[in-house]
């Protein structure tokens, strides 16, 4: 018989452990990045995609550890240890552009989201770097598989667009996000230098990517899903 491997993690000391270390994690990118650490609260860091996309994975990986804790006495190793698995498909989707954008196209060009703020300094590296890459493992350790559907990947781009009309809105509506600065915390959502045109260049562009990368995660589901089957048929479960 063909032999399987199964990289779920199915302990669950381990994956409460585990959530509970994000969650420490995350909590404190988060403290570093609100200015609370400098003792003076910047309310604006959270107009910023890393910044909401960090706090969606730690308001939903704090529900996930909730269940598992209630679920402690009545566990089920083969059970499904996450709320919302299909929304969280576009969590993980979400998070992981926010490495991608950062790695590849902000951080070259020398981006800051306030004046103090420093490349590649602790809370710099936490937001864009360690959470995107734990709630990838998350993902693919502890999760169960198979539960996305082909169409998937379309409904998960809802989470970046409520993120669009809201940097939208408020760049059109508000002030500078930093003194004499932008009112949009992206260039390329700033209407007044790139143009609407310029705006829904950007947007399809990302559009497509959301999309090419949600297909890419539902990809490697079916995969891991494929070995996780092997190998139950392998141990008789």
């Amino acid at each position: 018989m063909e032999r399987g491997v199964r990289l779920r993690i199915l302990n669950k000391y381990f994956i409460i452990i585990y959530r509970i270390f994000f969650l420490m994690i995350c909590g404190y990118g988060l403290y570093l990045n609100s200015g609370l650490s400098d003792g003076v609260f910047q309310p604006q860091m959270f107009l910023y995609y890393t910044i909401l996309s960090n706090l969606v994975c730690f308001i939903f990986i704090g529900g996930c550890l909730v269940k598992n804790l209630r679920e402690f006495h009545t566990w089920s190793p083969m059970g499904i240890h996450t709320i919302l698995p299909r929304v969280k498909g576009s969590i993980t989707m979400c998070i992981t552009v926010t490495f991608i954008i950062y790695h590849f196209i902000l951080a070259p060009t020398a981006f800051i989201m306030s004046p103090d703020y420093s490349l590649y300094s602790m809370r710099d590296i936490i937001v864009h770097y360690v959470v995107p890459f734990m709630m990838i493992f998350d993902w693919i350790l502890l999760d169960k598989k198979g539960l996305y559907r082909i169409t998937e990947p379309l409904l998960w781009i809802g989470l970046p667009y409520v993120y669009l009309i809201f940097a939208l809105v408020r760049g059109y509506f508000g002030g500078s996000i930093t003194p004499g600065g932008s009112k949009y915390p992206y260039f390329f959502l700033d209407i007044e230098k790139v143009g609407s045109a310029g705006v829904i260049k950007y947007t399809l562009g990302l559009t497509a990517f959301f999309i090419i990368l949600g297909y890419l995660i539902l990809g490697i589901d079916k995969v891991l899903d494929k070995t996780d089957i092997k190998k139950n048929v392998q141990n008789g479960l």
